[in-house]
């Protein structure tokens, strides 16, 4: 039997409509309509949100999750050895606290025959979550970025993304 760990059900009761991303780069911000970090000195509307990008398995291909102050999140699949790999260095965001927190490679195995895979990035102010839509993959990332990323690359090759917000469970304004 395969191990494999699903998303609940019940996050779609948390998450608006899907937003596709036309291109290989999107501002999350504008593209979900909320007001991007700063703007007129006041705090981003953005709190959660995630990414679907679906990748030809036969081809590398990387995502990068960045913020205006050029923090960067990035996960790669590598089609040669067919493994994910991301990356919590110092360019995520703060890292300084302790000396063993960036770590430069983080890697997981795609345990997938199928010619498309999709990648599913949750995305909130300290943690990303990456997962593979048959679940058969699931890797979960602090980060401690100044601001939540809120910028979109795709590279390597012509993928399909998506975008949509995820609403707020635990606090309130």
């Amino acid at each position: 039997r395969d191990l494999k760990t699903t998303i609940l059900s019940e996050i779609e009761g948390i998450a608006d409509d899907w937003h596709s991303v036309k291109g290989q780069t999107a501002s999350i911000s504008s593209l979900l309509g909320a007001l991007p970090m700063g703007m007129n000195g006041t705090k981003p509307s953005l709190d959660a949100y995630q990414v679907n990008v679906t990748i030809d398995t036969s081809a590398d291909c990387e995502i990068k999750l960045s913020n205006s102050v050029e923090q960067a999140y990035t996960v790669k699949y590598l089609a040669a050895t067919r493994e994910l790999v991301i990356n919590r260095g110092a360019k995520t965001g703060n890292t300084g606290f302790h000396p063993n927190f960036a770590i430069p490679d983080m890697r997981s195995s795609v345990f997938s025959n199928k010619e498309k895979v999709t990648l599913c990035l949750y995305v909130d102010q300290s943690n990303v979550e990456v997962t593979t839509d048959d679940g058969s993959v699931i890797m979960s990332t602090l980060v401690f970025p100044d601001f939540i990323y809120d910028q979109l690359m795709v590279s390597g090759q012509k993928a399909k993304s998506k975008i949509r917000n995820l609403n707020r469970v635990w606090k309130k304004d």
